[in-house]
Protein backbone atom coordinates (compact mmCIF):
# COMPACT_ATOMS: atom_id res chain seq x y z
CA UNK A 1 0.00 0.00 0.00
CA UNK A 2 1.10 3.48 -0.87
CA UNK A 3 1.50 6.07 1.54
CA UNK A 4 0.59 9.86 0.49
CA UNK A 5 2.10 12.14 3.40
CA UNK A 6 1.46 15.66 4.21
CA UNK A 7 4.51 17.81 5.61
CA UNK A 8 3.59 18.79 9.33
CA UNK A 9 4.28 22.26 10.88
CA UNK A 10 7.97 22.03 12.20
CA UNK A 11 9.17 23.22 15.30
CA UNK A 12 12.34 24.84 15.67
CA UNK A 13 15.38 22.78 17.11
CA UNK A 14 15.41 25.46 20.35
CA UNK A 15 11.67 23.64 21.24
CA UNK A 16 11.58 21.27 23.78
CA UNK A 17 11.82 17.77 23.55
CA UNK A 18 8.75 16.94 25.11
CA UNK A 19 6.67 18.39 21.89
CA UNK A 20 7.68 14.98 20.76
CA UNK A 21 9.15 15.27 17.29
CA UNK A 22 13.14 15.75 18.71
CA UNK A 23 15.19 13.32 17.43
CA UNK A 24 18.76 11.86 17.09
CA UNK A 25 19.39 11.21 13.59
CA UNK A 26 22.07 7.57 13.56
CA UNK A 27 22.89 7.98 9.61
CA UNK A 28 24.66 5.58 7.54
CA UNK A 29 28.05 7.60 7.96
CA UNK A 30 27.55 6.74 11.87
CA UNK A 31 26.98 10.04 12.71
CA UNK A 32 24.73 10.91 15.41
CA UNK A 33 23.00 14.29 15.92
CA UNK A 34 19.93 16.04 16.92
CA UNK A 35 17.44 16.91 14.72
CA UNK A 36 13.14 17.68 14.27
CA UNK A 37 11.22 14.63 11.86
CA UNK A 38 8.83 16.28 10.11
CA UNK A 39 8.06 14.09 6.83
CA UNK A 40 8.15 10.92 5.93
CA UNK A 41 7.64 10.88 2.26
CA UNK A 42 7.49 8.23 -0.36
CA UNK A 43 11.48 6.92 -0.10
CA UNK A 44 12.68 10.13 1.56
CA UNK A 45 12.73 11.72 5.22
CA UNK A 46 12.47 15.11 5.79
CA UNK A 47 13.69 16.76 8.56
CA UNK A 48 15.49 20.07 10.58
CA UNK A 49 19.05 20.36 11.80
CA UNK A 50 20.41 22.83 13.55
CA UNK A 51 23.34 23.52 10.78
CA UNK A 52 21.41 22.97 7.68
CA UNK A 53 17.81 23.72 7.94
CA UNK A 54 15.22 21.83 6.29
CA UNK A 55 17.18 18.63 4.86
CA UNK A 56 15.81 15.31 2.79
CA UNK A 57 17.48 11.85 2.66
CA UNK A 58 16.47 8.64 1.11
CA UNK A 59 15.56 5.80 3.13
CA UNK A 60 18.89 3.97 2.78
CA UNK A 61 20.57 6.90 4.04
CA UNK A 62 19.59 6.66 7.49
CA UNK A 63 19.31 4.17 9.93
CA UNK A 64 17.33 5.38 12.50
CA UNK A 65 15.44 7.67 14.33
CA UNK A 66 16.34 7.81 18.33
CA UNK A 67 15.20 9.40 21.58
CA UNK A 68 17.57 11.78 22.51
CA UNK A 69 17.11 10.49 26.46
CA UNK A 70 16.29 6.67 25.92
CA UNK A 71 15.20 4.92 29.01
CA UNK A 72 14.24 1.45 29.49
CA UNK A 73 11.05 0.37 28.62
CA UNK A 74 8.73 -1.37 31.19
CA UNK A 75 5.43 -3.33 29.68
CA UNK A 76 3.34 -4.22 32.10
CA UNK A 77 0.48 -6.09 30.45
CA UNK A 78 0.90 -9.68 28.64
CA UNK A 79 3.10 -9.48 25.35
CA UNK A 80 3.50 -11.75 22.45
CA UNK A 81 6.84 -11.71 21.47
CA UNK A 82 7.65 -13.05 17.57
CA UNK A 83 10.78 -14.62 16.68
CA UNK A 84 11.67 -11.62 14.18
CA UNK A 85 11.40 -9.24 17.38
CA UNK A 86 8.32 -8.01 16.99
CA UNK A 87 6.50 -7.31 20.39
CA UNK A 88 2.37 -6.56 20.82
CA UNK A 89 1.45 -5.77 24.37
CA UNK A 90 -2.28 -6.87 24.54
CA UNK A 91 -4.24 -9.93 25.13
CA UNK A 92 -5.53 -13.25 24.09
CA UNK A 93 -8.64 -13.68 22.11
CA UNK A 94 -10.04 -16.97 21.31
CA UNK A 95 -9.72 -17.64 17.69
CA UNK A 96 -11.01 -20.36 15.46
CA UNK A 97 -7.58 -21.99 14.33
CA UNK A 98 -5.31 -24.07 16.86
CA UNK A 99 -2.49 -23.03 14.83
CA UNK A 100 -2.48 -19.32 14.96
CA UNK A 101 -2.43 -16.65 17.64
CA UNK A 102 -5.41 -14.36 17.69
CA UNK A 103 -4.35 -11.08 19.72
CA UNK A 104 -5.41 -7.75 20.69
CA UNK A 105 -3.39 -4.95 20.06
CA UNK A 106 -4.44 -1.49 21.45
CA UNK A 107 -4.03 0.34 18.34
CA UNK A 108 -3.25 -2.35 15.28
CA UNK A 109 -6.26 -4.03 16.05
CA UNK A 110 -6.90 -7.77 15.64
CA UNK A 111 -3.89 -10.37 14.72
CA UNK A 112 -3.65 -13.51 13.86
CA UNK A 113 -0.20 -14.93 14.11
CA UNK A 114 1.10 -18.47 13.33
CA UNK A 115 2.41 -20.57 16.30
CA UNK A 116 5.59 -21.08 14.78
CA UNK A 117 6.32 -17.33 14.33
CA UNK A 118 6.27 -16.87 17.86
CA UNK A 119 8.90 -16.68 20.57
CA UNK A 120 7.22 -16.14 23.45
CA UNK A 121 4.03 -15.13 25.24
CA UNK A 122 4.33 -13.44 28.86
CA UNK A 123 1.05 -13.39 30.79
CA UNK A 124 2.43 -12.01 34.01
CA UNK A 125 4.70 -12.16 37.11
CA UNK A 126 6.03 -14.65 38.57
CA UNK A 127 4.96 -15.17 42.37
CA UNK A 128 8.52 -16.30 43.17
CA UNK A 129 9.85 -12.87 41.56
CA UNK A 130 11.92 -14.83 38.95
CA UNK A 131 11.16 -16.64 35.71
CA UNK A 132 14.41 -19.58 34.81
CA UNK A 133 15.89 -19.79 31.47
CA UNK A 134 15.76 -22.91 30.14
CA UNK A 135 18.03 -24.22 27.17
CA UNK A 136 15.13 -26.72 25.94
CA UNK A 137 14.12 -28.11 22.33
CA UNK A 138 10.76 -28.12 23.35
CA UNK A 139 8.06 -26.09 24.43
CA UNK A 140 8.50 -24.69 27.94
CA UNK A 141 5.47 -23.07 30.50
CA UNK A 142 6.43 -21.54 33.26
CA UNK A 143 3.59 -21.20 36.32
CA UNK A 144 3.56 -18.35 38.65
CA UNK A 145 4.29 -21.07 41.63
CA UNK A 146 7.77 -21.39 40.03
CA UNK A 147 7.48 -24.81 38.49
CA UNK A 148 8.05 -25.53 34.74
CA UNK A 149 6.33 -28.07 32.65
CA UNK A 150 7.74 -29.03 29.22
CA UNK A 151 6.27 -30.39 25.87
CA UNK A 152 4.55 -29.99 22.93
CA UNK A 153 1.94 -27.30 22.84
CA UNK A 154 -1.47 -28.11 21.42
CA UNK A 155 -3.37 -25.27 21.92
CA UNK A 156 -2.80 -21.81 23.52
CA UNK A 157 -7.14 -20.78 23.75
CA UNK A 158 -8.97 -20.81 25.41
CA UNK A 159 -6.69 -22.96 27.89
CA UNK A 160 -3.25 -24.18 27.27
CA UNK A 161 -3.32 -27.80 26.39
CA UNK A 162 0.02 -28.89 26.26
CA UNK A 163 1.36 -32.63 25.50
CA UNK A 164 3.90 -34.10 27.96
CA UNK A 165 6.07 -37.20 28.18
CA UNK A 166 6.82 -39.53 30.28
CA UNK A 167 8.13 -43.18 30.97
CA UNK A 168 4.88 -44.20 31.29
CA UNK A 169 4.02 -42.71 28.03
CA UNK A 170 2.63 -38.95 27.01
CA UNK A 171 -0.13 -37.25 28.27
CA UNK A 172 -1.90 -33.82 27.59
CA UNK A 173 -2.18 -31.47 30.83
CA UNK A 174 -4.63 -28.14 30.67
CA UNK A 175 -3.31 -25.19 32.26
CA UNK A 176 -5.41 -21.42 32.90
CA UNK A 177 -3.84 -18.50 31.66
CA UNK A 178 -4.36 -17.08 35.01
CA UNK A 179 -1.77 -19.65 36.63
CA UNK A 180 0.92 -19.05 33.94
CA UNK A 181 3.74 -16.96 33.99
CA UNK A 182 5.28 -17.17 30.20
CA UNK A 183 5.06 -19.73 27.42
CA UNK A 184 8.36 -20.09 25.49
CA UNK A 185 7.94 -21.90 22.36
CA UNK A 186 10.61 -23.79 20.52
CA UNK A 187 12.20 -22.06 17.48
CA UNK A 188 14.89 -19.97 15.80
CA UNK A 189 14.92 -15.94 16.10
CA UNK A 190 14.91 -14.69 12.72
CA UNK A 191 16.22 -11.31 11.49
CA UNK A 192 13.69 -7.93 11.65
CA UNK A 193 12.80 -6.17 8.88
CA UNK A 194 12.51 -2.93 8.15
CA UNK A 195 11.00 -0.19 8.75
CA UNK A 196 10.20 -0.98 12.30
CA UNK A 197 9.02 1.05 15.20
CA UNK A 198 9.34 0.74 19.12
CA UNK A 199 6.61 2.88 20.93
CA UNK A 200 6.61 3.87 24.36
CA UNK A 201 3.94 1.10 25.49
CA UNK A 202 6.34 -1.73 24.36
CA UNK A 203 5.13 -2.35 20.91
CA UNK A 204 7.84 -3.14 18.65
CA UNK A 205 6.22 -3.42 15.02
CA UNK A 206 7.35 -4.17 11.47
CA UNK A 207 4.84 -2.45 8.76
CA UNK A 208 6.23 -2.28 5.22
CA UNK A 209 4.83 1.26 4.61
CA UNK A 210 5.01 4.48 7.01
CA UNK A 211 4.13 7.74 7.14
CA UNK A 212 3.20 11.11 9.46
CA UNK A 213 0.15 12.35 9.33
CA UNK A 214 -0.33 16.32 9.43
CA UNK A 215 -1.24 16.28 13.07
CA UNK A 216 1.63 14.14 14.18
CA UNK A 217 0.87 10.83 14.59
CA UNK A 218 2.33 7.47 13.01
CA UNK A 219 0.25 6.47 9.37
CA UNK A 220 0.92 2.96 8.61
CA UNK A 221 -0.86 0.41 6.03
CA UNK A 222 -2.19 -3.16 7.41
CA UNK A 223 0.30 -5.33 9.03
CA UNK A 224 0.94 -8.43 7.18
CA UNK A 225 -0.96 -10.74 10.98
CA UNK A 226 -4.30 -8.21 10.62
CA UNK A 227 -7.54 -9.64 10.86
CA UNK A 228 -9.12 -6.90 8.48
CA UNK A 229 -8.05 -5.42 6.18
CA UNK A 230 -8.25 -1.33 6.03
CA UNK A 231 -9.42 0.17 3.29
CA UNK A 232 -7.74 3.47 4.01
CA UNK A 233 -4.06 3.97 6.18
CA UNK A 234 -4.46 3.60 9.71
CA UNK A 235 -3.67 6.66 12.32
CA UNK A 236 -1.08 5.39 15.25
CA UNK A 237 0.38 6.80 18.37
CA UNK A 238 1.47 10.31 17.95
CA UNK A 239 5.24 11.25 17.65
CA UNK A 240 5.17 11.93 21.25
CA UNK A 241 4.58 8.28 21.81
CA UNK A 242 7.19 6.80 19.60
CA UNK A 243 10.76 5.96 21.02
CA UNK A 244 12.69 4.76 17.70
CA UNK A 245 12.01 4.88 14.49
CA UNK A 246 14.33 2.09 12.29
CA UNK A 247 15.26 2.02 8.29
CA UNK A 248 18.23 0.14 8.41
CA UNK A 249 19.02 -0.73 12.21
CA UNK A 250 19.45 -4.23 11.19
CA UNK A 251 22.69 -3.69 9.21
CA UNK A 252 24.33 -2.71 12.24
CA UNK A 253 26.06 -4.65 15.10
CA UNK A 254 25.97 -2.77 18.54
CA UNK A 255 29.31 -3.33 20.41
CA UNK A 256 26.80 -5.16 23.61
CA UNK A 257 25.67 -7.38 20.76
CA UNK A 258 28.56 -9.05 19.82
CA UNK A 259 29.94 -12.52 21.07
CA UNK A 260 32.62 -12.23 23.77
CA UNK A 261 35.28 -14.50 23.19
CA UNK A 262 37.31 -14.03 26.39
CA UNK A 263 37.87 -11.63 29.04
CA UNK A 264 41.29 -11.06 30.98
CA UNK A 265 42.74 -9.00 33.77
CA UNK A 266 45.74 -9.05 36.09
CA UNK A 267 46.58 -11.82 38.20
CA UNK A 268 46.30 -8.90 40.95
CA UNK A 269 42.73 -8.70 40.43
CA UNK A 270 40.41 -11.67 42.00
CA UNK A 271 37.30 -10.53 39.54
CA UNK A 272 37.53 -8.88 36.54
CA UNK A 273 33.97 -7.22 35.61
CA UNK A 274 32.77 -8.15 32.08
CA UNK A 275 31.07 -5.40 29.70
CA UNK A 276 27.81 -3.75 31.43
CA UNK A 277 25.01 -3.05 28.81
CA UNK A 278 23.51 -0.77 30.23
CA UNK A 279 20.08 -0.44 28.71
CA UNK A 280 19.01 -4.43 27.80
CA UNK A 281 15.54 -2.89 26.29
CA UNK A 282 17.99 -0.22 23.99
CA UNK A 283 16.25 -0.77 20.26
CA UNK A 284 18.39 -3.43 18.25
CA UNK A 285 20.74 -3.23 21.18
CA UNK A 286 22.45 -0.15 20.80
CA UNK A 287 23.13 0.49 24.76
CA UNK A 288 25.84 2.54 25.96
CA UNK A 289 28.43 -0.31 27.06
CA UNK A 290 30.97 0.64 30.29
CA UNK A 291 34.29 -1.05 30.19
CA UNK A 292 36.26 -1.02 33.52
CA UNK A 293 39.83 -1.53 33.69
CA UNK A 294 42.04 -3.06 33.62
CA UNK A 295 40.68 -5.06 31.43
CA UNK A 296 41.04 -7.03 28.08
CA UNK A 297 38.26 -7.83 26.28
CA UNK A 298 38.03 -9.61 22.82
CA UNK A 299 34.80 -9.95 20.38
CA UNK A 300 34.47 -12.03 17.70
CA UNK A 301 33.82 -9.69 14.70
CA UNK A 302 31.17 -10.93 12.14
CA UNK A 303 32.30 -11.80 8.54
CA UNK A 304 33.04 -8.45 6.57
CA UNK A 305 34.37 -4.72 6.05
CA UNK A 306 32.88 -2.55 8.78
CA UNK A 307 33.73 0.73 10.29
CA UNK A 308 33.81 0.72 14.53
CA UNK A 309 32.01 4.44 15.50
CA UNK A 310 31.28 5.10 19.22
CA UNK A 311 31.80 8.64 21.30
CA UNK A 312 34.20 7.03 24.18
CA UNK A 313 33.48 8.78 27.52
CA UNK A 314 35.48 8.74 30.94
CA UNK A 315 32.53 9.42 33.22
CA UNK A 316 32.70 12.94 35.34
CA UNK A 317 32.65 10.68 38.75
CA UNK A 318 35.64 8.93 38.13
CA UNK A 319 37.93 11.95 35.91
CA UNK A 320 39.73 13.15 39.46
CA UNK A 321 41.92 10.17 39.64
CA UNK A 322 40.85 8.16 36.18
CA UNK A 323 43.88 7.97 34.20
CA UNK A 324 43.96 5.28 31.91
CA UNK A 325 45.28 3.87 28.16
CA UNK A 326 42.75 2.54 25.69
CA UNK A 327 43.98 0.05 22.77
CA UNK A 328 41.87 -1.34 19.97
CA UNK A 329 43.08 -3.96 17.99
CA UNK A 330 42.15 -6.70 15.19
CA UNK A 331 43.33 -10.06 15.32
CA UNK A 332 46.17 -8.64 17.76
CA UNK A 333 47.33 -5.80 15.42
CA UNK A 334 47.00 -2.36 16.77
CA UNK A 335 45.17 -0.49 15.26
CA UNK A 336 43.60 2.86 17.71
CA UNK A 337 45.06 4.14 20.78
CA UNK A 338 43.95 6.90 23.04
CA UNK A 339 44.55 8.14 26.63
CA UNK A 340 41.68 9.48 29.11
CA UNK A 341 42.26 11.48 31.89
CA UNK A 342 40.59 14.79 33.51
CA UNK A 343 41.99 17.11 30.87
CA UNK A 344 40.90 14.40 28.17
CA UNK A 345 37.91 12.84 28.67
CA UNK A 346 36.40 12.08 25.04
CA UNK A 347 37.25 10.58 22.09
CA UNK A 348 35.42 10.14 18.78
CA UNK A 349 36.19 6.50 17.24
CA UNK A 350 35.93 6.00 13.85
CA UNK A 351 37.98 2.98 12.56
CA UNK A 352 38.01 0.16 9.66
CA UNK A 353 37.55 -3.37 11.02
CA UNK A 354 37.93 -6.23 9.12
CA UNK A 355 39.13 -9.65 10.33
CA UNK A 356 38.16 -12.27 13.11
CA UNK A 357 38.64 -10.84 16.44
CA UNK A 358 38.00 -7.05 18.21
CA UNK A 359 39.93 -6.40 21.25
CA UNK A 360 39.74 -3.78 23.65
CA UNK A 361 42.34 -2.92 26.36
CA UNK A 362 41.94 -0.43 29.27
CA UNK A 363 45.52 -0.29 30.53
CA UNK A 364 46.24 1.56 33.76
CA UNK A 365 48.12 5.11 33.69
CA UNK A 366 50.01 7.25 35.97
CA UNK A 367 47.32 7.09 38.89
CA UNK A 368 47.17 3.20 38.97
CA UNK A 369 44.37 1.27 38.10
CA UNK A 370 41.93 3.73 40.56
CA UNK A 371 38.56 5.01 38.31
CA UNK A 372 39.73 3.41 34.51
CA UNK A 373 36.17 3.21 33.70
CA UNK A 374 35.29 3.96 29.90
CA UNK A 375 31.47 3.94 28.52
CA UNK A 376 30.66 3.62 25.08
CA UNK A 377 28.00 5.63 23.45
CA UNK A 378 26.24 4.58 20.39
CA UNK A 379 29.05 2.33 19.99
CA UNK A 380 28.26 -0.13 16.50
CA UNK A 381 29.75 -1.35 13.31
CA UNK A 382 28.23 0.08 10.48
CA UNK A 383 29.12 -2.15 7.19
CA UNK A 384 31.36 -0.52 4.96
CA UNK A 385 29.33 1.29 1.88
CA UNK A 386 29.66 4.10 -0.27
CA UNK A 387 27.68 7.11 0.74
CA UNK A 388 25.19 9.00 -1.44
CA UNK A 389 25.20 12.93 -0.85
CA UNK A 390 22.55 14.53 1.17
CA UNK A 391 19.92 16.76 -0.38
CA UNK A 392 18.57 19.78 0.90
CA UNK A 393 15.07 21.23 -0.59
CA UNK A 394 15.47 24.73 -1.43
CA UNK A 395 12.40 25.33 -2.01
CA UNK A 396 11.14 24.98 1.41
CA UNK A 397 11.42 27.56 3.83
CA UNK A 398 11.37 27.58 7.68
CA UNK A 399 8.68 28.24 9.85
CA UNK A 400 7.07 31.55 10.36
Amino acid sequence: MKIITTSITAFVLSTSPALGDSFMLLDTSGTVRPVQLTTLGSGVIEFIDSEDGFTTIPYDECIAFLRPTPHPLKINQPTVVLHDGQTFPGTIVVGPDEDRLRWQHEWIGQLDIPIDEIDRIILGASDTGTTSETDSDMDVVRLRNGDVVEGFILELAPVLRIETGSEGGTRTLEIRHDRIVEIDLFGRNTPPSDPMVWTNDGTIVHFPDIGITPDGHLEFGDHVHAVESSPDDQSGPHLQMIHTISFGGSSIHPIGSLIIESIEGPETRSIVRPPHVTDPSAPFGLSPVELHGPVSVRYLLPDGSFRFRSTARMPDHATKWGDCGMNILVDGEQVHRCIFNSGQSEHSIDIGLSGGVLEITLDEGANGPVQDHIRFEYGMLLPTRPSTPRTFDESLEDPQ
